[in-house]
């Protein structure tokens, strides 16, 4: 069941989702709601833990750090041990 939500957003959290939303094609509602799905719905929360890597804020920044490898990758291109 869906219901609405009406929020008020500081100017600058508009104008993210907005530029956002004119990235991707998609309404600012749709932004705004995959946003708090991304925050809320996580599929990498459960491994929060599980694991000891030696980044000290890997809990709450995986998301970051995840974008970054992808950035950096994006870059370089994929390596052959990538392919393995």
């Amino acid at each position: 069941m869906a219901r609405t939500l009406t929020l008020e957003l500081d100017d600058a959290v508009l104008r993210e989702l907005q530029a956002e939303a004119s990235r991707t094609g998609a309404t600012v509602e749709a932004v705004a709601e995959q946003a708090v799905r991304a925050r809320f719905l996580d599929p990498l929360e459960k491994w929060i833990g599980a694991l000891d890597s030696g980044v000290p804020d890997l809990a709450t920044r995986h998301d970051h750090y995840l974008g970054e490898a992808l950035e950096n990758e994006g870059r370089r291109g994929p390596q052959t041990d990538d392919l393995r």
